[in-house]
């Protein structure tokens, strides 16, 4: 066993528990995280413990050092995510996701025996989001007020399932407390909660750019030479791009984007992507990757990631594709 893995472990625990939805594990989220200001500062302080534990492993083999780099750029990526770009403090759809996802998956059970404590732990959650949320820039504020109505919706649904299961007083007083609360947090969305009118408010800051490619992408050129590097490849794209419309007689390739975004989607647009994945994992498995670990599942994410990102039909709750080992 790797002399990183029980401190992986440990970390996954860790992150599952402040953060189940956005946590890269299988298992499935039964609450939605703990996220006001006090509950962050306590998870930045075990998550930098942590940290440091890694860095004083006594390493003798390169793969194990390299397992203790990949660990600890995905622990200072995390930290760096809510010690400096705080999207509790800063962005209302970072709550209003997580408890869509955590609903949409209850709901999809047969038999959902935790709608009753989702239902409970709602209104202390939402009350926390008020609390907390501290002028969001107003694009991520009027995108947190687009998701309000989905939102609802699920919490009226789980509301009406929990009462049919079990049809008790206390479940009533739950249901009606949870959508209450969801009511008075839409209207505070809309008309209490001032955002934050800078042009450049939504912005993380270069400094924060330059950690995300680093740690999170493993970039370590840094914003200003990774820009660059993509400016050097518009003139080849764009040459691209022109000699495809002109071979669709479409004119300019702006007017076949256009074009093309005004065309519903077919009746299975996964399938494609489907097919894409399948041939790249018959590659794998010829580079010696047992089959069995080589197959995934694409499934399409709820209706919330396609309000929050323009690709969020197939993304999660932390930005990543919705691929599932099968």
């Amino acid at each position: 066993m790797a002399r990183t893995d029980e401190l992986c472990q440990s970390f996954l625990d860790l992150w599952s528990h402040f953060d189940p939805v956005g946590a890269p594990t299988t298992g499935v989220a039964s609450h939605f995280g703990t996220f006001d200001a006090a509950a962050v500062r306590e998870h930045l302080v075990a998550i930098r413990s942590l940290q440091g534990a890694v860095e004083a492993l006594d390493l003798e083999s390169l793969d194990d050092e390299i397992d203790r780099t990949m660990l600890l750029d995905t622990m200072r990526g995390l930290e760096f995510e809510f010690a400096h770009e705080m999207p509790h403090r800063r962005n209302p759809a970072f709550w209003l996701v997580r408890i869509a996802e955590v609903f949409d998956r209850e709901l999809a059970a047969d038999h959902p025996p935790g709608l009753r404590p989702l239902l409970g732990a709602l209104p202390a959650l939402l009350d926390a989001a008020t609390k907390t949320l501290d002028k969001p820039p107003r694009f991520f504020l009027e995108i947190g007020i687009d998701l309000v109505e989905p939102v609802l919706e699920r919490v009226h649904r789980a509301a009406t399932r929990a009462l049919g299961a079990f049809g008790d007083p206390d479940t009533a007083v739950l249901a009606r407390a949870a959508t209450d609360a969801a009511e008075r947090f839409a209207v505070a969305l809309r008309h209490d909660i001032g955002p934050d009118d800078h042009p450049e408010a939504f912005g993380v800051g270069e400094d924060q750019t330059d950690r995300l490619l680093h740690y999170r992408d493993a970039i370590p050129t840094g914003g200003g030479e990774t820009l660059k590097g993509l400016a050097r490849t518009v003139p080849a794209l764009e040459a691209e791009l022109a000699e495809l419309s002109r071979s669709l007689g479409l004119g300019a390739w702006r007017d076949m984007l256009a074009a093309a975004a005004a065309v519903p989607s077919p009746g299975d647009w996964l399938e494609p992507i489907r097919q894409a994945f399948g041939r790249s994992a018959e590659v794998a498995v010829r580079l010696g990757l047992p089959r069995d670990e080589a197959k995934v599942a694409v499934r399409a994410a709820s209706d919330i990631m396609a309000r929050v990102d323009p690709v969020g039909r197939l993304l999660d709750a932390n930005g990543r594709l919705t691929f599932e080992a099968v």
